[in-house]
């Protein structure tokens, strides 16, 4: 099967137990992982990350949140297959996508997602259903918070989608000011244009994928960024959306 080709000799990791890796605000270390959350607070907007996918998105459960981020890698290995192909998966993927009980979807490519890149973003932006968004180094205003997302990336996999410019470090650490929520594929450390934004900016979660072993809570400086890699190095999905509480504009506080 296409999974057991992906997963080679590596083993699955046990799943983790609970719905979500839980974070009430980004000043925390660590999550916790939960069966049900908390009833949001006001003033406060829920965000679950999700990434890696990889064509098995039916098997991450979502929570009602105000917004949904997709990380990148909704596909599986496109050098494999065909256009065609992969364009039915990516088809089947925003069909799902729209239907999570979340009022916004937002999503980046990542290096799987070549039919992607092989359409360009006006001709992806066309087959979107309502309240989906797809970011490809630009921004979006959602709920009062500007989202911002990068599908550029670095490494060594024999796919590479979105790793052929001249500077893809340099794409990544195009951060602008006042994003409050920054997405992209790799890992913030892995380019240090990319950290050095995301110091500089400061914005309230940074969230990637990429590299599957490196799912969880991190910070680069003061900034919280989560790896939402949902499956391990076999390919497996084992572990949790990550859900994260944050203050909504002031604006939108005050009149909560």
């Amino acid at each position: 099967s296409i999974f057991l080709m992906a997963r080679g000799w590596r083993r699955a990791s046990t799943p983790m137990d609970g719905s979500f890796l839980y974070l009430k605000d980004p000043s925390q270390r660590q999550g916790a992982v939960v069966d049900e959350l908390p009833p949001v607070p006001p003033g406060v907007l829920r965000l679950a990350f999700i990434s890696d996918t990889h064509e098995q998105h039916e098997k991450v459960k979502i929570p009602e949140v105000d917004i949904l981020l997709h990380c990148g890698d909704m596909l599986l290995a496109n050098r494999h297959f065909t256009t065609g192909y992969s364009e039915g998966k990516l088809e089947a993927f925003l069909k799902w996508f729209a239907t999570q009980p979340a009022k916004h979807k937002v999503f980046i490519a990542g290096n799987h997602d070549l039919v992607i890149e092989s359409l360009g973003a006006e001709a992806v932006r066309k087959r979107l259903p309502p309240g989906v968004t797809y970011l490809e180094s630009d921004a979006v205003e959602l709920e009062g918070l500007k989202i911002w997302g990068c599908p550029a990336s670095t490494g060594k996999s024999g796919n590479k989608a979105f790793q052929k410019g001249e500077d893809p470090c340099g794409e990544l650490g195009k951060v602008p000011e006042g994003a409050d929520v920054v997405l992209t594929h790799v890992p913030g450390t892995w380019c240090g244009q990319l950290s050095d934004a995301l110091e500089k900016r400061k914005p309230k979660v940074h969230a990637c994928g990429h590299v599957h072993r490196k799912y969880g809570v991190h910070r680069i400086g003061q900034v919280l960024s989560v790896n939402a890699a949902v499956v391990d190095d076999a390919y497996a999905v084992s572990k949790l959306a990550i859900v994260v509480d944050v203050p909504g504009p002031k604006e939108q506080c005050a009149s909560g």
